[in-house]
């Protein structure tokens, strides 16, 4: 009885399907339209992040999947959560200040394992809100695209 209980509960676990639909998020794309490999990783710590950037990039660099993106490659891994996005949003326990971070990190640099400055192998920081990723369709770029130009980030869009 309990082997039956258990297929039971195990094939309605894995019949379990998470996907987009317009009020259920549980990805968050990330397209590569560089010429480098990246890394990316997030944080709900907005905005006090700076003891924890280092952190992120060794961790990435430790784990590649799901972090790393090629040149020209879409990545839906990375950010892949099992209740919605839009659940984490405004949630005390999830994103408290309404704010999700992205780093994208320089792949050769993380891959040496060179972490002694700061700021050195973070290529872009993208702060965005609930409403900045509706915008963009759920659909993050880098370098970013034009639809991200009103996006918080470092460096500013178009500064180089």
């Amino acid at each position: 009885m309990r082997y039956i209980i258990a297929l039971i509960i195990g094939g309605l676990l894995i019949s379990c399907e998470y996907k987009n639909n317009e009020s259920h998020h549980y990805y968050i794309r990330f397209k590569n339209e560089s010429n480098r490999s990246i890394y990316i990783a997030e944080s709900e710590y907005y905005p006090d992040t700076f003891c924890l950037l280092e952190n992120r990039a060794k961790y990435v660099s430790k784990y590649p999947f799901p972090y790393k993106v090629l040149p020209g490659a879409i990545n839906d891994d990375a950010f892949f959560t099992t209740a919605p996005w839009e659940f984490s949003f405004g949630s005390e326990n999830c994103l408290p200040s309404d704010t999700l971070i992205i780093y994208v990190y320089d792949g050769d640099l993380i891959e040496k394992g060179d972490f002694d400055s700061e700021h050195k192998y973070m290529l872009a920081r993208y702060d965005l809100s609930f409403a900045d990723l509706q915008h963009v369709n759920w659909l993050l770029t880098y370098p970013p695209s034009e639809n991200m130009r009103d996006i918080k980030m470092w460096p500013y869009y178009n500064s180089k």
